[in-house]
């Protein structure tokens, strides 16, 4: 049942969500100037100045109060760039894996795989996966969305999602695990939400007269959306010159007017119109499934759907991906627990440079005036300083000597040194990820377990973007299936195991939904290739040491190195090719496991050795113990087929090799010298015997 309920009347709901979202959208401000923070810090402004942290507004300037740059110490960008190339390596293409060893639960993970492979095919899973990584590791809060297009020859996509456009409900929520709900607010053109509650919602809004309760906003062309723009001011002045701009894009269409407000029916000539987007999903007691979902613009809900009452089973299409999970709704980043530590090594660094001219500027040498040293002749410039002084008569033996600033010194720099190893063991990058180790690495085993240590702590980072990225392919999922219908076809966009048990066609390579009903999402495990970052040239090291010891022969080398994508020199590719061609002959052989496909095999069969190889790895998987006999038989006549054709075994014809050996030593024995076959004694037909 729902977490929260909530009125079903359309004034009420909208005073419920307005106290529920309100503060939620206060709780989202104090985390948003933090985010904004990292922003200007990373983009090197070092001057802030929090002009109110729960209305998300900030001053920064990038020069000090004398209008001058300051040193900047970047490392912090180093270590953040290292962490992107990390997380990078994860491979999120969708996988499916089945519930159950039963060849039902093969079936469904097959066609919920083939049909995950299908949807994400046209999906630039590489840049949705950068553009997700860099707010992940900036702000520590990142969501992901599944969008309905609502387009037949438009497939559905994949949104990233900023932290300052997500609502938790409740707001100040102690634990992830008692959010009642979620919801995503953003300003849009009003134009683009009519097409789209048309287009996916079939739902038509009157754009006549959106001022009062849409609470529509005129934006001039040039100007970005009412929440782009607040009251940062990122002055290029000195630091001394902060002030809050004031709104001056945003402007409220009224009724009554005046007062800078007026009426209008519809976008101004050289402007837009954007309205409040809120959408809000009421969670069911799992928190995986949506109970209510209700689209709210203003004072106006276009859309209040209650799952609940329906009786049916809706997966929320957004997801939120926390980095270092606090137990709230936003999460900390990469970047912040660093920035304090970055922030004192500039500070150590500025003392220093500062000391150095001070004592440039500052230090002077002092010389006996007895001494016979003429100053003139040793000055070119300005410096060095030197005076002279009348000795103490009591001291004629008085030597030069020089009298430095009263400073720190060369302490900043130990300081430095020490703040440097701290801000590395925050990070959690070691010496390893620059290339540098304590001593020699002679193995893969070692490699790997450098880089397994270093990625302990990308555990919980990892498996928070895994999950979500795994909750937007599950929505959909089942969106296909609610959409398709069983007349349609999917074509395979990979050829491998996963999808053995699926009935596809073997000239066009389609998989008809009437012979593959799509399942559920809960009925299958979804989820993404790698839930934390893998590293190629470790898994080359393990596998080239493998090859030494010969535990791997030179086939199964070469077949994972392609399979792995370990990109290395001289792989043989016609290896690789036959190994594609037998696992599509399995796939069409199989088919569901109880009706088998067409087998085609002959003479001209290519490397029946190799395909035997992969044949008998898939005839030990249980699935294949739990196929009809039909199946099993045609796949034990294709076995011996390839036997026969890689030399394994003579056809049923023939007596074994050993009978026949046996046979020509008795006949030998009969025949001395093979003189009754006109060969002469102690020579064969290609020579003498050694």
């Amino acid at each position: 049942m729902a977490r929260l309920a909530l009125p079903k009347k359309e004034n009420e709901l909208v005073d419920a969500l307005d106290a529920e979202l309100i503060p939620a959208e206060q709780e989202a401000n104090v985390h948003v100037i933090t985010h904004k923070i990292i922003d200007f810090y990373l983009g090197g402004g070092r001057q802030f100045k929090i002009l109110d942290r729960f209305g998300a507004s900030l001053s920064v300037a990038f020069e000090n109060a004398k209008g001058e740059l300051e040193l900047r110490y970047e490392e912090i960008s180093r270590l953040y760039l290292s962490e992107m190339g990390r997380y990078m390596k994860m491979e999120i293409n969708p996988v499916a894996g089945k519930k159950g060893e039963s060849l039902d639960a093969l079936r469904k993970a097959a066609i919920g795989s083939a049909t995950l492979g299908a949807l994400s095919a046209p999906l630039p899973l590489e840049s949705i996966k950068r553009q997700t990584i860099i707010p992940f590791l900036k702000h520590g809060t990142v969501g992901l969305n599944h969008i309905e297009t609502g387009m037949s020859d438009m497939p559905d996509q994949i949104e990233v999602v900023p932290a300052r456009q997500l609502r938790g409900i409740p707001s100040w929520v102690d634990g992830t695990g008692n959010l009642m709900g979620i919801a995503r607010k953003r300003w849009v053109p009003i134009r683009w939400l009519s097409d789209r509650m048309k287009s996916v919602f079939d739902k038509r809004i009157d754009l006549k007269h959106p001022e009062g309760r849409m609470d529509a906003r005129d934006v001039p062309w040039g100007g970005g959306p009412p929440d782009y723009h607040d009251r940062d001011s990122s002055t290029y002045g000195a630091a001394s010159s902060w002030t809050p701009k004031t709104d001056s894009i945003g402007t409220q269409i009224s009724k009554g007017g005046g007062g800078g407000y007026y009426d209008r029916p519809g976008p101004r000539k050289d402007g837009r119109l954007y309205v409040p987007l809120e959408e809000v999903y009421i969670y069911d007691d799992t928190q995986q499934f949506v109970a209510r979902f209700i689209v709210k613009v203003g004072k106006t809900i276009l859309i209040d759907e209650n799952f609940e009452e329906q009786g049916t089973r809706v997966l929320c299409p957004l997801h939120v991906a926390r980095h270092t999970d606090i137990g709230k709704m936003f999460a900390r980043g990469f970047i912040a627990p660093l920035m304090p530590m970055n922030d004192q090594i500039e500070k150590m660094l500025q003392s220093l440079f500062k000391n150095i001219q001070e004592l440039d500027m500052f230090g002077t040498l002092f010389i006996p005036g007895a001494s016979g040293i003429d100053i003139k002749r040793w000055k070119t410039g300005p410096r060095p300083k030197a005076e002279k002084f009348e000795p103490d008569p009591l001291n004629p033996d008085l030597k030069p000597f020089t009298i430095t600033p009263v400073n720190t010194g060369l302490m900043p720099a130990k300081l430095i040194d020490i703040a440097g190893g701290l801000l590395q063991k925050l990070s959690g990058q070691g010496p390893a990820f620059q290339g540098q180790t304590s001593g020699r690495i002679d193995s893969a085993a070692g490699l790997g377990f450098l880089f397994n240590t270093g990625n302990i702590s990308l555990g919980l980072p990892s498996h928070g973007l895994a999950d979500a990225f795994s909750g937007v392919y599950s929505r959909m999922l089942q969106v296909a299936k609610e959409r398709m219908s069983p007349g349609e076809t999917v074509k395979l966009a990979t050829i491998d195991d996963a999808i053995a048990g699926v009935i596809i066609d073997p000239q066009t390579g389609d998989m008809r939904l009437a012979e593959n009903p799509i399942p559920q999402p809960w009925e299958i495990k979804v989820d993404i290739k790698d839930r934390q970052p893998r590293d190629r040239e470790i898994r080359k090291q393990e596998l080239k040491e493998l090859f030494t010891m010969q535990l791997v022969d030179p086939t199964r080398f070469w077949i994972t190195v392609m399979e792995e994508n370990l990109d290395m020199p001289g792989a043989p590719r016609e290896l690789w090719e036959t190994w594609r061609k037998c696992t599509w002959q399995i796939i069409t052989l199989f088919r569901d496991g109880i009706t088998p496909g067409n087998l085609d095999i002959g003479e001209h069969t290519q490397s029946p050795d190799i395909q035997l190889i992969k044949l008998a790895e898939f005839m030990n998987k249980i699935e294949y113990s739990l196929a009809s006999e039909a199946v099993r038989k045609v796949f034990e006549v294709w076995k011996m087929d390839l036997e026969i054709l890689a030399g394994q075994r003579f056809p049923s014809e023939l007596p074994p090799p050993e009978e026949v050996a046996a046979m020509e030593a008795a006949g030998a024995q009969q025949r001395p010298g093979n003189q009754q076959m006109g060969i002469p004694p102690g020579m064969l037909p290609s020579g003498p015997l050694a």
